[in-house]
């Protein structure tokens, strides 16, 4: 068994020496064959680069062969070492040589060719597992003439120290790594003019909170990084095979969409014992997993990768409390910071559990999740109805209002300025107002509940809910409509008056389906008002005539958050306006910074007047419902 070394200590650089210098003759391109590394795919999402939950984000070097400094999640949630990753030195007659570099992030795989007049060196980088990096070289000789060419790793020393994590290097060889000290060996090929060696090294980057990893990397041969090299692809076929019948620029946009899904989610560590997709690894901020975001991130997660959207629910009812109740947000390093359970989010969860629950026809899982979303299903009505009336309003558990319009999601949308709290029992307040967005969530929870009750045989208990959110339905019509200005809004329990404000929590009231048809209608003209809602880019979350609308620095008072789109469209369609909807769509689309170009980010919202976009880039939850908008379009 050929000897390779244990544990490195820091990052890895190479560099590699050419015997002797001819004219060159270029090759055919050794690289697979797909439509995934086309011009259509080409460098389409900028930044970092991760897979199957890593921690460590990777990005192809500008200025060498290699890879550039990595992002380090795993360290102070955001950490970038100053050293690169992987330096390759090009070596002529042990001369340093020149390279024309050409980088390529494709999706689910990077590549960079480095070309002198006498090789080329082509590096495949997939990250086969969350913690393994395998990085596939290719070395072709352009020389009519045979040529020896080594690979010689060097390794800075500053990996040694890092604070939760440690990085190992490997070769990978025919036979299963020996556990041995050292250095990797020198990696020599005698090459015949015009021939190609192709071998792997593996990168593994152990996160030391981690409570798994993907797979033993000292078990891995050439002949299964090959394997693994192949099933990249063939995953990222499958994913992308729903999107072909669509115009190559949303195809891109899928890809981007999916890509940056899978570069926010990371596997189990710390706190969490499953895995999870976070809003954004480019925001430090965005360190722990939302409620609301985790359910959005679960219904478009089922579309591709069904397993990882069944632990990023259950990662949030790891922590549903005796109550009931499910914490707004959880982190998974509590040193950084503390849950918090001041308040709770929308509640979604059973539209996500039956997402899944469609995807995977797993009757086992939904047995398991079914009394954990009834007990929050009910606890909405124990703590969170002031009046006991079965209509609900927003709150928080320590009185405070600004918890209160975070549970909402909203946190400063304009219908809570006015609002006060009041005390409905031990750490239960409520808002003075009933909320439509709230009450048609829990109207279509009801019915989504209902659908996963009949699905393991449970039919009384499915019939019961089924009837009880008729009766819903009607105090839904009636409460929340203003018969005047043909709107849903917001119930003012002190005044008995709606809060008329405009915005997308009435376009709640045709996604859940509990809207008439003539209110439906009406809604619907109100976003296609271009003073209203049918701004340059649609659906802004404030009526655009309202004195308090602020694109550029309201947040929720009047950029474009692209849930809201989801909800209002999915909402025209079910009550018949699909050419509408497609419409809003397109000029959505086409209006949005960068959502068709490129090498351009998906951002957290829009200003709806310019399209420009808005706060974090690599928005998870914004890539969730573009993804659902494409399988729609």
């Amino acid at each position: 068994m050929k000897t390779i070394p244990h544990f490195l200590t820091c990052w890895l650089g190479l560099s590699f020496g050419i015997l002797c210098a001819c004219q060159p003759q270029v090759p055919e391109d050794q690289g697979p064959k797909s439509k995934l590394y086309t011009n259509t795919f080409d460098n389409f999402l900028p930044d970092y680069f991760f897979d199957h939950g890593s921690w460590m984000g990777l990005r192809l070097a500008e200025t060498h062969l290699g890879l550039a400094p990595p992002l380090l999640l795993s360290d102070s949630f955001g950490y970038t070492p100053t050293k690169p990753l992987l330096t390759l030195q090009g070596m002529e007659d042990s001369v340093p040589a020149n390279y024309s570099l050409s980088n390529h992030h494709f999706p689910g795989r990077m590549v960079q060719i480095g070309t002198s007049e006498q090789a080329r060196i082509r590096l495949d980088v997939v990250q086969a597992a969350g913690n393994v990096t395998l990085v596939q070289y290719q070395i072709t000789n352009l020389l009519n003439r045979p040529q020896n060419i080594q690979l010689v790793p060097h390794l800075p020393p500053t990996f040694q120290s890092l604070p939760h994590s440690r990085i190992f290097l490997w070769e990978v060889t025919e036979d299963p790594f020996s556990v041995t000290e050292g250095i990797v060996p020198d990696i020599r090929h005698n090459l015949p003019g015009g021939k190609t060696a192709t071998g792997y090294l593996l990168i593994d980057h152990v996160h030391e909170d981690a409570l798994t990893y993907g797979v033993l990397s000292a078990l891995i041969t050439t002949e299964k990084a090959a394997q693994y090299m192949a099933d990249n692809q063939a995953r990222w076929e499958g994913f992308l095979a729903p999107y072909q019948h669509l115009p190559e620029e949303r195809q891109m946009l899928a890809a981007k969409c999916i890509q940056t899904l899978i570069n926010n989610y990371r596997y189990p560590a710390g706190e969490f014992q499953q895995g999870g997709a976070y809003p954004s690894y480019y925001e430090s901020y965005f360190n722990g997993l939302w409620a609301w975001d985790s359910w959005k991130h679960a219904v478009a997660l089922a579309t591709f990768e069904p397993e990882w959207a069944k632990e990023q629910v259950r990662t949030m009812f790891d922590f549903q409390n005796e109550a009931g109740m499910v914490a707004d947000v959880v982190y998974y390093d509590t040193t950084l910071d503390r849950h918090n359970w001041r308040n709770t989010k929308p509640p979604l969860a059973a539209w996500a559990v039956q997402a899944i629950g469609e995807a995977t026809q797993d009757t086992a899982y939904v047995q398991d999740m079914l009394p954990l979303l009834l007990e929050y299903h009910q606890w909405w009505y124990a703590e969170r109805d002031h009046d006991q009336n079965g209509l609900c309003e927003y709150g928080s558990t320590d009185g405070t209002r600004i918890a209160a319009a975070w549970e909402s999601g909203m946190d400063n949308a304009v219908r809570f300025d006015q609002a006060t709290m009041q005390a409905n029992g031990p750490k239960a307040w409520s808002l003075d107002q009933e909320s439509v967005d709230l009450n048609a969530y829990l109207y279509a929870e009801r019915n989504y509940l209902a659908k996963l009750a009949h699905a393991v045989g449970q039919d009384s208990m499915a019939q019961a809910l089924t009837g009880s959110s008729k009766d819903i339905q009607q105090r839904l019509q009636t409460t929340f409509w203003s018969e005047d200005s043909q709107y849903f809004f917001d119930y003012h329990m002190g005044t008995n008056e709606l809060v008329e404000v405009m915005g997308p929590e009435a376009w709640t009231m045709l996604w859940s389906g509990a809207a008439t048809p003539s209110q439906a209608e009406a809604v619907v003209q109100m976003i296609l008002d271009s003073n209203r809602f049918n701004t340059p880019m649609p659906f802004p979350t404030l009526d655009a005539s309202h004195p308090e609308f602020n694109p550029e620095n309201g947040y929720w008072r009047g950029p474009v958050w692209l849930d809201q789109v989801y909800f209002a469209v999915v909402g025209m369609r079910r009550y018949g306006f699909e050419q509408e909807a497609q419409q809003m769509v397109n000029k959505l689309m086409s209006q949005g910074e960068g959502i068709l170009v490129k090498g351009q980010p998906i951002r957290e919202n829009y200003d709806p007047r310019t399209g420009a976009g808005l706060n974090a880039k690599h928005f998870s939850w914004s890539a969730a419902h573009l993804l659902l908008l494409l399988r729609d379009d």
